[in-house]
């Protein structure tokens, strides 16, 4: 009896809290917001000591070696990470962003003159393929609409690129306390995991605690070998993408190799997300080398896809 009187009471205290969760769920988002708000450099700063680690946990190795004292040895291995890390990040906006910009700032300079060109090659080829007059009017009038098309379509794309780059800007402070929250996550990193162990062996089952670490030890180093091997992977492409696009002479090179490059880092849809605009680039540009591109990364991708992907990410994951 006492039973199933609990069962009721617990069941009418569920749905009176689920209908003022429903009643109040502007007011709820928007404290969870906040919040989510005041943990963002704490999110930063646990992705950042993540990816510091891994260089981290190498240098380690290698320094241990040659410095006994364990908090010297620390303190070296730290700075010597952060200081590859950032030192690569700083290459890429020293060396490759100035020139990306440039070659956007390009392409909208002379966006005008690649759509009167598209539209006139558009125009000969309805000519000499002698149309009937219903079909002709028809595609007529889309090349007729389709600068206003492509126009409005690249102000779209350059709206939300500059929306990115305004947030990203935003986000600057999160990054700079993530950067120093990560420092002390690296440098603490041994406690936490004593912490994180000692509190999965309180609240959890003894049966079950020694499966739950086992699990995320492995995902762990799976998911941080898959990521390293992903990264590896993409830079190839990358390169092999600028290498092949040198060699068939198209037109905004670099910028198409790191949209290529960095879209291949997503897992089975980033190599299609990466060449589409690429191609719409290149159609505005010239049709031609659109074409030729576009081959190009088809068979690229096949062999990334079946040889370059498999070998490096078999070796690093361990799986077929």
């Amino acid at each position: 009896m006492e039973l199933g009187v609990k069962n009721y009471v617990f069941l009418i205290t569920y749905t009176l809290l689920m209908l003022c969760l429903i009643m109040n769920f502007s007011v709820i988002m928007g404290i969870f917001s906040k919040i989510t708000m005041l943990l963002m450099p704490f999110v930063f700063g646990f992705i950042i000591a993540y990816v510091i680690n891994w260089p981290y946990e190498f240098i380690k190795e290698k320094v241990s070696k040659y410095i006994v004292n364990k908090k010297s040895a620390n303190l070296v291995c730290i700075v010597l990470s952060y200081l590859i890390v950032f030192g690569v990040f700083a290459f890429i906006f020293i060396t490759i962003i100035p020139r990306i910009y440039g070659s956007l700032v390009q392409f909208m300079d002379n966006f005008s003159q690649y759509t009167q060109s598209f539209v006139s090659m558009a125009k000969n080829l309805e000519k000499k393929l002698k149309l009937d007059q219903l079909t002709y009017n028809y595609l007529d009038t889309i090349i007729k609409n389709l600068p206003g098309l492509l126009e409005r379509s690249a102000q779209g794309f350059f709206s939300n690129m500059f929306n990115f780059t305004k947030n990203f800007a935003i986000g600057i402070y999160n990054w700079i306390i993530g950067i120093i929250i990560s420092f002390y996550f690296i440098a603490s990193k041994d406690k936490l995991i004593c912490q994180l162990k000692l509190l999965i062996s309180v609240y959890i089952p003894p049966r079950f605690s020694e499966s739950v670490l086992k699990v995320l030890r492995l995902t762990h180093v799976k998911f941080g070998k898959f990521l390293i091997g992903k990264i590896i992977d993409s830079l190839i492409i990358g390169m092999l993408c600028f290498l092949g696009t040198s060699i068939l002479q198209t037109p905004y090179t670099l910028l198409i190799s790191v949209i290529v490059a960095i879209t291949n880092i997503i897992p089975f849809f980033g190599p299609f997300i990466g060449a589409v605009p690429c191609i719409l680039i290149l159609l505005v540009v010239s049709p031609l080398k659109a074409i030729w591109f576009t081959v190009f990364i088809l068979i690229l991708q096949q062999i990334d896809g079946n040889i370059i992907g498999p070998k490096i990410l078999g070796n690093t994951v361990g799986i077929s």
